[in-house]
């Protein structure tokens, strides 16, 4: 069985067998890259670029969200917005949600949760690299 293995591996094309040797500058936005490499301590080469999201990387079996201040409290807010809406709101009468101030609910929320209760949806943990934060999102 090994043998057999040993010869798969040799027929390969090499482009499918070495190390990729990527850096920094491989990737779109570079210091994302390199605070997600700082994090989970492993190379660039274990690290991709998500085809859907910009702020998204795939790394060691998992996908982050790494983004700086600015963008994680719009990210927030956002995520909150949509809360609002599919969960509090569709459950008021018509009538009365006219009268619900959502910003002052928004603003409640951040007083009391944080982001990584909405921003990571895998573990609820940010974790702050330089000037970014990582929230683990599958």
């Amino acid at each position: 069985m090994k043998k057999t293995l040993a010869r798969q591996v040799e027929a390969m094309p090499s482009d499918m067998t070495e190390d990729l040797d990527l850096t920094k500058e491989d990737f779109d936005n570079p210091d994302q890259a390199e605070a997600l490499k700082n994090h989970i301590a492993c190379n660039y080469d274990a690290i991709s670029e998500c085809s859907y999201d910009e702020n998204i990387l795939k790394a060691e079996g998992g996908e982050y969200l790494v983004v700086d201040e600015d963008t994680a409290n719009e990210l927030w807010d956002q995520s909150l917005e949509n809360y609002l809406e599919d969960c509090v709101l569709c459950e008021l009468d018509t009538v009365i949600q006219q009268y619900f101030d959502r910003e002052k609910w928004k603003t409640d929320m951040k007083k009391k949760g944080s982001k990584a209760e909405f921003l990571a949806g895998y573990d609820g943990a940010e974790y702050s690299v330089g000037d970014f934060f990582i929230y683990r999102i599958n």
